[in-house]
């Protein structure tokens, strides 16, 4: 019997239980009752509609929602949300433990201070509700979750999708949770996305915390890595209080190993070290993954320490072989950082800058900040030597650059610097000095140039643009003037001044002239197209009487790639043109040349040295450079026509034609290396007063620039040489040129001439160091003959006694020397008769074989109207006759004579006329 009525009250039971939980009114009721237990327990808002009430003890619910009781900086949502528990745990121990099954579960949590506003909801609901019976968590899973995390300022976004598994093992939460998207987003960048990976978490209840330990492995990947390196692996663990956690990217170029994080009551510490590329970098301030222009990596080690309000940062970073481009922009950089107490009790942090090129180079300063004014100073100066290439003579000496940087809390950035450049070999000077403020969109700078002024007005939206640039001198007269728009097209002109300035500076250059030479520029695609045209120009060249008259030209300049192209070159000169259909130079990273490719058309082109040669020269030249080898300078010029005024067998004359072609190639590059090949098609006449002659040239220069190897040869064709009394006819000429003697040409000249019934021959060989003259005579004469025939017309051995042998040296003098002007030669012939300039040899001798010897004469002219003649016997000393004439009128003269018997004997003579 008590069987049946026991069976009778389960079976009871169950019928009233399987009516209530389809009654409407009870389902009501125990919905009404779930949520006024849920929002007392854990302080939140809820609603949610009952989908089923099964009598096992579960309650299906749909569409929960739950928020704070005010404001909306959490909330979470499930599609579904089913709750049971276990009767036989109800009765035998009088509590609760509950199984949660969640689906489709969307949760949002503002984030205020580095911690989550939604931590305290879950902090309650994972310890149990405060019910009055006990309750508690015995599982729980989640499909489908969703968490978004966003800060106050929505600057950053957490976006996390993952099913979990929960289940309550004695004392113990073990949770796993399998990740399969995850991102965040700070600052409009993305940090990382598509996270996916394991956790494992197991959570000791020790009220009134929790103690959390966890491990897991995850992968991610980081857009600012590039599309190579993207994919990066996360792994690591907390245990207790503290965490160690470690993030590498397939090829270990990114690593931030350890990450180290200790918590102790209210204080947290954290120290992590990390190797990252400077792309990276680059990219997070950019916000432009495509943009690899800035390479090299950076360490960076640092400790925080946070303790309630209090905040304490330190460390540094070291960045290594950065590069902007194929540009060094340092071999090292160093920035140390430190929380300080500023002096008006405000936190700072502030720390050292550093930065050091492979060139010894180096620049250092001090920067702070003071985060409650939200200010950033920083000053640097350089401490060393700034050269701008090895090649380069321009450098910046010790503190001869400071550099200051000011932002403040509206975003307006302000930069100050004061330069001075100094060319190490000429000690000319270059200083500058300026302020640049950057405020939002818009750029303004304006500074000086040594005596000039400088005025750059600039827009940042979204690229930057230039609106004006003026560059005045101290009289405010326009020197350059530059406008533009956002469509980044450019007009103005640069006055020659600026372009002779620079040339001075650079290039030890002087060049005169005037003009004005107007641009057009446009950027299309990060490259920039320029039109040339020289206005009312009339600029000298260097060392030369012909001028530059007109130029237009076209470029095409690559920045990134330092590459450009000139097209369309024309050089219009008084005295013909200089032409170029393209021309390409691209530069290395110290903006010295890595690749040229420019060839030139000369055409009948003016070109004279000094006052001693004048041509008209066309060829053409082409210099060019590969990369990793020297430049070479290779042509072929042919003189139309010239004119030589020096003496072409000077050693002078061969140097200064050495120094000029050095002086118009001097590019300070010691390997710029030469083939030229200079021919005339019509010879050079060289016509000095001595030397008239006609030259052609074939000649080849080779080797450096400096140090050129010239082979060919110079060859007379016709000329003159002119003595006092008749000149020698050039029968043949030529100067060859061997390598490696350039100042020293093996020289042969012969020429020849009939004097008084002498055929007289010179002859020179050797070399211009070394030559030989060899004079002879037909018949037979001694040098000293030959000499003064040329001289005087005269052979006699008598003028042995006033013309030395020293006329030989004067002679070699004469065909050697380098000044063969009409003033010179006036004065070395001069200063050879001088003695002489009143008396007359009369080399009419006569055999007076009766008396013994030779006779000759000499006069003397005293004056214009006394006249003496000595007659002598040169080889007895008494035969002597003197003769003393005296002119009363041009008719009338009067002469005494003592023979050679000393007779004295006088006579007068009259000269009459007869006519009609």
């Amino acid at each position: 019997m008590l069987k049946q009525l026991l069976l009778s009250c389960i079976v009871g039971f169950f019928l009233v239980g399987c009516i209530a939980q389809h009654d409407t009114w009870m389902q009501q009721k125990v919905l009404d009752c779930f949520i006024t237990q849920f929002q007392n327990a854990l302080d939140c808002r809820v609603s949610c509609k009952l989908d089923d009430l099964l009598l096992k003890g579960q309650l299906c619910l749909k569409d929960l929602q739950v928020m704070p009781k005010v404001g909306s900086d959490w909330s979470w949502r499930a599609k579904k949300f089913n709750i049971g528990f276990s009767w036989w745990q109800l009765l035998l121990y009088g509590s609760f433990d509950l199984t949660i099954d969640m689906h489709g579960l969307h949760a949002y949590s503002r984030l205020h201070k580095d911690e989550l506003a939604i931590g305290d909801h879950i902090y309650l609901a994972f310890l149990g509700p405060q019910l009055s019976v006990y309750t508690f968590l015995k599982k729980m899973q989640c499909d489908d979750a969703h968490l978004a995390i966003e800060d106050a300022q929505k600057k950053r976004y957490f976006d996390l999708h993952w099913d979990s598994q929960l289940k309550k093992i004695d004392n113990c939460f073990k949770a796993t949770i399998d990740l399969y998207d995850g991102s965040l987003l700070a600052q409009n960048r993305i940090l990382f996305k598509q996270a996916s990976g394991s956790l494992q978490f197991d959570s000791y209840d020790g009220q009134p915390t929790l103690d959390i330990c966890c491990k897991g492995a995850a992968s991610i990947e980081i857009p600012q890595l590039g599309t190579e390196v993207m994919p990066c692996y996360i792994s690591g663990g907390w245990h207790h209080n503290q965490g160690t956690f470690s993030l590498k990217n397939v090829d270990h170029s990114f690593v931030i190993d350890p990450i180290l994080i200790k918590k102790d009551g209210t204080r947290l510490q954290t120290s992590i070290e990390a190797k990252v590329p400077l792309n990276y970098v680059w990219h997070m301030l950019t916000n432009d993954n495509d943009d690899n222009r800035l390479s090299g990596h950076a360490s960076v080690q640092a400790k925080m320490q946070r303790v309630d309000e209090q905040f304490a940062l330190h460390g540094h970073i070291l960045a290594q072989r950065m590069r902007w481009q194929d540009a060094e922009v340092g071999s090292l950089a160093k920035m140390t950082f430190n929380k300080k107490s500023h002096q008006a009790g405000e936190k700072c942090v502030g720390g050292s800058l550093y930065l050091q090129r492979t060139s010894g180079a180096c620049v250092a300063g001090a920067w702070s900040c003071v985060p409650e004014q939200g200010t950033v100073h920083a000053h640097v100066a350089n401490n060393a030597r700034l050269t701008f290439s090895p090649k380069h003579d321009w450098q910046i000496l010790p503190e001869d650059l400071t550099i200051s940087c000011d932002l403040d809390t509206q975003g307006q950035l302000k930069f100050s610097y004061d330069a001075k450049a100094t060319h190490a070999k000429a000690q000319h000077h270059i200083t500058s000095a300026g302020h640049i403020n950057v405020e939002g969109a818009r750029i303004q700078a304006e500074g000086t140039l040594d005596e000039n002024r400088y005025i750059l007005q600039a827009l940042y939206d979204p690229c930057i643009y230039l609106e004006t640039f003026k560059y005045v001198n101290e009289h405010n007269d326009s020197l350059i003037r530059v406008e533009g728009n956002e469509q980044q097209q450019y007009k103005g002109f640069v006055d020659f001044v600026v372009v002779k300035d620079m040339i001075k500076k650079h290039a030890q250059y002087d060049v005169q002239g005037e003009g004005v030479f107007n641009i057009a520029i446009e950027k299309k695609q990060q490259c920039y197209n320029a039109d040339i045209h020289l206005q009312d120009g009339a600029i000298r060249l260097p060392r030369t009487y012909n001028f530059v008259q007109g130029f237009d030209c076209s470029l095409h300049i690559n920045p990134q790639g330092r590459k450009c192209t000139l097209s369309d070159l024309v050089c219009a000169l008084h005295n013909g043109s200089v032409r170029s259909k393209k021309m390409h130079l691209a530069l290395s990273d110290d903006l010295s040349p890595r690749y040229i490719y420019a060839p030139v058309i000369l055409d009948h082109c003016l070109l004279n040295i000094e006052k001693e040669l004048f041509a008209v020269v066309s060829g053409s030249v082409l210099l060019s450079k590969k990369q990793d080898t020297g430049a070479l300078l290779k042509g072929k010029l042919i003189i139309d026509r010239s004119q030589l005024k020096e003496n072409l067998f000077s050693d002078v004359f061969q140097k200064n034609m050495r120094n000029f072609t050095a002086y118009s190639f001097d590019t300070r590059d010691d390997d710029l290396q030469c083939d030229i090949n200079i021919k005339t098609k019509y010879p050079i006449r060289v016509q000095t007063p001595f030397l008239q002659t006609d030259a052609r040239i074939d000649l080849s220069i080779k080797n450096k620039v400096h140090d050129p190897q010239v082979t060919g040869s110079i060859n007379l064709s016709t000329g003159q040489l002119h003595f006092p009394y008749k000149p020698l006819y050039i029968t043949k000429g030529s100067l060859h040129f061997l390598p490696g003697k350039l100042d020293d040409p093996l020289i042969e000249l012969q020429a020849k001439n009939t004097i008084k019934k002498n055929n007289i021959n010179l002859h020179v060989t050797g070399s211009l160091q070394n030559q030989h003259v060899s004079l002879e005579a037909s018949p037979t004469l001694s040098e000293e003959q030959i000499i003064a025939l040329l001289l005087v017309g005269s052979q006699e051995e008598s003028l042995n006694i006033v013309m030395p042998a020293l006329i030989m040296q004067n002679v070699k003098s004469i065909l050697f020397g380098y000044d063969q002007s009409a003033a010179n030669m006036s004065r070395y012939f001069g200063s050879i008769f001088k003695p002489f300039r009143r008396i007359h040899l009369v080399p009419s001798f006569i055999d007076q074989s009766g008396r013994g010897g030779l006779r000759g004469a000499i006069e003397i002219d005293i004056s214009d109207r006394w006249r003496a003649v000595i007659q002598k016997n040169f080889s007895l000393t008494e035969d002597t006759r003197f003769e003393l004439e005296y002119l009363l009128s041009d008719d009338i003269s009067v002469r005494a004579t003592r023979d050679i018997r000393r007779d004295l004997i006088g006579e007068v003579e009259m000269r009459y006329k007869f006519g009609d």
